[in-house]
């Protein structure tokens, strides 16, 4: 993997230096159960997805929550900042994990 050329074109692509995200299949993990606490039955869907960063020599698995969406196609993608900051009940700024919006790079 050119993991430098990646990064030049995301860069070229999207000038603010974004984290590069990278999906190898579509396939998710499921999970339903019924709520401890509320009683009411629950649904989560993960996608497995690698971050590219500068500073690492390899990519760092993480999970994407898909309750806001289907899962994302196989390829690679910046993180939308725009769109996937918020600010928690503290007011400290964090990713909002349930509505990660990823834009796919181009000619990749």
């Amino acid at each position: 993997m050119e993991s430098n050329k990646l990064l030049d074109l995301a860069r070229k692509q999207y000038p603010l230096n974004p984290p590069v995200v990278q999906i190898h299949n579509t396939s998710c993990d499921v999970k339903e159960g019924i709520s401890k606490s509320s009683k009411q039955p629950y649904k989560i869907s993960t996608q497995t997805a690698y971050l590219h960063t500068e500073n690492s020599l390899y990519p760092r698995e993480f999970q994407i929550n898909l309750d806001t969406h289907m899962p994302f196609s196989v390829g690679f993608y910046v993180l939308d900042l725009s769109l996937s900051l918020e600010f928690d009940n503290y007011g400290a700024l964090v990713v909002n994990s349930r509505n990660l919006s990823l834009l796919p790079i181009a000619d990749f």
